[in-house]
């Protein structure tokens, strides 16, 4: 337990002792930490008490003996190393979203965890891979160095500190600071956010929006089923507008939600979209005009993708209604008349087996693409019809390759 933590639970345990009766002394604590705390006493006693070491003030007993009696066992307290335990987290979720675990719908709480979704093997209770606790933020690894003790009275205190800023007029907030998770407050609704424990905390707002609903069987079998494509963890929090899991497609630098419906949603879209006359991206999703997709795919674009911003700005993102492809692969377009769509050689001069092998990887990524389409509850007809003419036209030409030896 640190002496920060001690001289936290002291203050609000001095303020306890005081409407139990009991009385200051005349003498201050000699504890080198204890930052001269008053003594008190029982009214029915004369022994003196600190009310942060726990000693009688010679700055020797108490919880200075107990940590001196720490030293010599070589039993100290020291912060684990965070971002190791992390990293060996999310390498231990792999292994058991493959084995057969299933997420929680819940969170880890401890605030070192990145909010680690919690796994569990058929009725075992749940568990986190980063602390080994229940997720409380309590237990686990948590147990060395901060106790229950500690953290209740930790929100004790924030819990009067918030009262009193509250009758002067401050603004409780309706969102938890993202280091202790304690309730934030602010002075008026414009101002920063403040945690009592943290200070403030500017920008530190949940965004709302609405949260899918999702059962964890399910997340932890589409979660698995990524794993084994090659889809990978980043070293990310959970994502903003649902809290669910973020993964990184094969052969990809971008990250996003796999939650179904969340705004924060990624497909893995390997066909290019098109652009228009004035250079601008044409967006292939719902709320869009696919009517042309075909022919502008094959007018103007290539096989070569590139990642695009999933909105034009934040105020869009919480204002539009989400899209099913918030991140868009868009085409990269050529000068000449009439480019080759499945050739990354703009001189035509590609074998024709390696061309036959793209249209092969194209064809079969269109097929996994219409699946998740077609599982979705809320699937687009639209996206589904441009994601068939996708297919039917990758067919044609897989047919005539075959046929004359090109694509």
């Amino acid at each position: 337990m640190s002496w920060d933590k001690l001289l936290v639970s002291g203050r609000l345990l001095l303020s306890k002792r005081l409407h139990q009766g009991w009385n200051f002394s005349e003498r201050n604590c000699l504890g080198s930490k204890c930052n001269g705390t008053p003594l008190m006493r029982d009214k029915n006693s004369t022994n003196e008490v600190c009310m942060v070491c726990g000693g009688s003030g010679n700055g020797c007993d108490g919880y200075y003996a107990s940590e001196k009696q720490r030293d010599i066992k070589d039993h100290t307290e020291e912060e684990p190393n965070w971002e190791a335990r992390l990293e060996n987290g999310r390498s231990l979720l792999t292994q058991r979203l493959a084995q057969g675990w299933t997420m929680d719908a819940s969170n880890c709480e401890g605030y070192q965890c990145n909010n680690m979704p919690l796994t569990k093997l058929g009725s075992d209770p749940s568990s986190c891979v980063v602390c080994g606790g229940s997720g409380s933020g309590c237990d686990g690894i948590y147990e060395q160095f901060r106790s229950a003790e500690v953290v209740d009275a930790e929100r004790e205190l924030v819990s009067q500190e918030i009262s009193h800023l509250m009758s002067m007029g401050w603004v409780l907030k309706d969102s938890l600071c993202q280091q202790c998770f304690m309730p934030l407050v602010s002075e008026h609704e414009e101002s920063d956010d403040l945690c009592i424990l943290c200070g403030k905390v500017p920008n530190n707002t949940l965004m709302n929006a609405p949260v899918p609903d999702f059962r964890s069987d399910e997340v932890s079998k589409e979660a698995g089923k990524r794993l084994k494509m090659g889809w990978t963890l980043p070293n990310a929090p959970l994502c903003v507008y649902c809290g669910g899991l973020q993964m990184i497609p094969p052969n990809s630098t971008e990250m996003g939600c796999i939650m179904p419906g969340c705004a924060g949603d990624i497909e893995y879209v390997l066909e290019p979209n098109a652009f228009n006359q004035d250079g601008r991206m044409k967006h292939i999703g719902r709320g869009y005009d696919t009517s042309n997709v075909k022919k502008a795919v094959t007018e103007q674009c290539t096989d070569q993708a590139e990642v695009v911003s999933p909105c034009v700005n934040m105020q869009q993102s919480l204002d539009d209604e989400p899209s099913s492809f918030p991140f868009n692969y868009v085409g990269v377009p050529h000068k000449d008349e009439d480019p080759s769509v499945l050739s990354d050689d703009t001189s035509q001069t590609s074998v024709a087996s390696s061309a036959l092998g793209r249209i092969l990887e194209k064809l079969d990524d269109a097929k996994y693409q219409l699946k998740v389409l077609s599982e979705r509850s809320n699937a687009d007809p639209i996206e589904c019809t441009a994601k068939q003419i996708e297919i039917a036209s990758l067919i044609e030409k897989l047919a005539r390759a075959v046929g004359d030896g090109r694509p």
